[in-house]
């Protein structure tokens, strides 16, 4: 059975948002993104357990794992294993104040 992922309305803003940003640099930089996240998450889909529990300070915040884009390893995907793969709440920049994005609940 094929593994699946899902990607969650914010985790594609923010995935456009740094493809957007790495156009202006280099669009051969940004398609290198996508693929990049692309494959990232579908190895993701077939191991879930890859990635590192995220350990926050709120408690309702259990079940979220985080992991490098593979060639970007300042951006972090955040997923959650559900059945037959994973999906996807956020892609961020690890220099970004992620706790503050859990406070505001744009995580989940």
């Amino acid at each position: 059975m094929m593994a699946h992922v899902t990607f969650r309305p914010r985790a594609e803003r923010d995935i456009d948002e740094v493809y957007l940003y790495l156009g202006k640099q280099s669009s051969d930089l940004a398609v290198k993104f996508l693929q990049q996240v692309e494959f990232t998450t579908a190895a993701l889909a077939q191991s879930p357990d890859l990635g590192i529990r995220y350990c926050s300070v709120h408690d309702r915040i259990t079940d979220i794992r985080v992991y490098r884009i593979r060639r970007f390893p300042n951006h972090l995907v955040f997923y959650r294993s559900v059945e037959n793969g994973i999906e996807v709440l956020r892609l961020l920049h690890g220099a970004r104040d992620i706790e503050s994005l859990f406070d505001s609940g744009s995580i989940q």
